[in-house]
């Protein structure tokens, strides 16, 4: 997996900006240097020197993902040439892709085709510096590509037709030599980008489109190798805005559109010493779906800040590692015709409500012939801890945190062990606000309020609910101290 995080950033840069002293020959040997230190195959056909440069047809490139798939990039025609002290690169026919995935016997990720072609259009690529440090720079006004997907096996698959632009494109790449080969630093700017996907189903109606627009797009680099291998990686990326819009339905019926909106995205990667490090945040979420059957104008969600950070091995050959997962999601609002659905004289709080999640755990490699824990799931999780839980909706606050580890079970079912712990804040007015909205039937409240009863106790003399849930070894539920054994 070492080899696999900085490959995408490869294949697009190994195309990518060089000091007076630099030629075409060593351009070309550099990319391959720089390619066999992450297993990407990068070879040609023909290497035909021409006056003043070099000529590659039939550059290809491909990299092997595992259990993930396998990836391959195909230049027809690649021309180098020495100018002005420095080297010209230029693409004169589409560049081809392709992504293939046929998982194991047994279930996971599921059987994908996908090809096409990327159109770099009129723009240059020029490389400068010497050997000890070749400097790329590129600027390309419109990159389009197009391809085709398909999803699933033989005749059940489902065909994706998808379309792009990518507008104002520039960067530079800074790549040094000798036993730093495979190291670089660089950075992009597009003013904006679009892609159009349409999915089929079998019978070759319309099953989903996509559409998504980015606006002031950059992103950062730095990657690292010593001693002919990869060492770390580090990227980040922004967009100033961002609109999807996913449109379903069943043929002949009208679609339901959901439209996702963002604000000042930002997105980080750092990966190094068999672990990886990957965030993403934007400064406001905004949801409008239309086309629902029980009512004709658009339901808006808003959102505030949101965060997410996650720690994730990608070596898991020494034992046991740890994982982290952690999710906050403030100000989260409906509009008034949301509210209106259900509770339109206002017995519920509308303040905004408030998702937190941290999650810390251990996973380790699955040992030889060992069944996975779910479908398809490459490694057994050990433990898992829930180090905090928040929810706030209509005034109730539910918090919680537990920590437990999984063992196998009497049926070698993986099974949880450990204790829970809950707290829920205004529970029972929320309730209350509930019933008197209609939103829950009143002939329910007797049944709802022993079941709550069961599950949680009285804390103090407020509106306040506790619950200590504890799973024990064999399948041995204790709720607030009283023991439930499950079949």
């Amino acid at each position: 997996m070492t080899k696999i995080l900085p490959a995408a950033a490869l294949l697009l840069c190994a195309a990518a900006p060089l000091r007076a002293d630099v030629t075409p020959g060593q351009v070309w040997q550099q990319w391959q240097d720089a390619g066999a230190i992450y297993g990407l195959g990068l070879s040609a056909r023909e290497e035909t020197p021409v006056s003043g440069g070099l000529r590659l047809g039939g550059v290809t490139a491909a990299l092997d993902l595992g259990a993930i798939g396998r990836i391959e990039l195909t230049l027809p025609e690649v021309v180098m040439e020495q100018r002005d002290g420095g080297v010209e690169i230029a693409f004169p026919a589409p560049l081809g892709f392709a992504f293939a995935q046929a998982p194991a016997a047994g279930g996971g990720l599921p059987e994908l085709a996908l090809s096409g072609e990327i159109v770099p259009g009129d723009g240059s690529m020029r490389a400068e510096g010497d050997p000890g440090e070749i400097r790329y720079s590129y600027g390309y006004p419109n990159v389009t590509w197009h391809g085709r997907s398909e999803t699933g096996p033989g005749g059940a698959a489902e065909t994706g037709v998808l379309t792009g632009a990518l507008s104002d494109l520039s960067g530079s790449w800074n790549a040094p030599g000798g036993p730093r080969t495979g190291s670089g630093t660089g950075q992009m700017t597009a003013s904006g980008a679009v892609q159009e996907m349409e999915i089929r189903g079998p019978d070759g109606s319309i099953a989903s489109r996509q559409s998504t627009r980015w606006q002031g797009l950059s992103a950062r680099a730095a990657l690292q190798a010593a001693d002919g291998k990869f060492a770390e990686l580090a990227a980040a990326s922004h967009a100033a805005a961002t609109r999807q819009v996913s449109t379903s339905g069943t043929p002949g019926m009208p679609g339901i559109a959901a439209t996702l909106e963002t604000r000042d995205l930002e997105g980080t990667l750092q990966a190094g010493a068999g672990a990886a490090d990957i965030g993403s945040s934007s400064a406001g979420t905004a949801v409008t779906i239309e086309g629902l059957p029980f009512g004709s104008a658009p339901l808006a969600f808003t959102g505030g800040r949101s965060r997410m950070q996650m720690h994730l091995p990608y070596e898991l050959a020494d034992g046991s590692r740890d994982a982290e997962l952690s999710l906050d999601l403030e100000d989260l609002a409906a509009d008034t015709q949301v509210w209106n659905l259900f509770d339109p004289d206002g017995h519920v709080s509308r303040m905004p409500g408030r998702l937190k999640l941290d999650l810390g755990g251990s996973v380790a490699a699955l040992a030889p012939g060992a069944m996975p824990q779910a479908p398809g799931l490459p490694f057994q999780v050990d433990g898992v801890q829930i180090r905090d839980l928040l929810l706030a909706f209509g005034g109730a606050v539910l918090k919680g945190s537990g920590d437990f580890r999984i063992e196998p079970g009497p049926y070698g079912q993986p099974e949880p062990v450990g204790k829970l712990s809950l707290s829920l804040e205004n529970g029972m007015a929320l309730l209350d606000g509930l019933i008197a909205a209609g939103a829950i039937p009143k002939q329910q409240l007797f049944g709802l309020r022993m079941m709550l009863g069961m599950v949680a106790k009285q804390d103090g003399s407020g509106d306040r609910l506790v619950s200590e849930i504890e799973a024990k070894p064999g399948r041995n539920l204790v709720l607030n101290g009283m023991s439930l054994p499950l079949p």
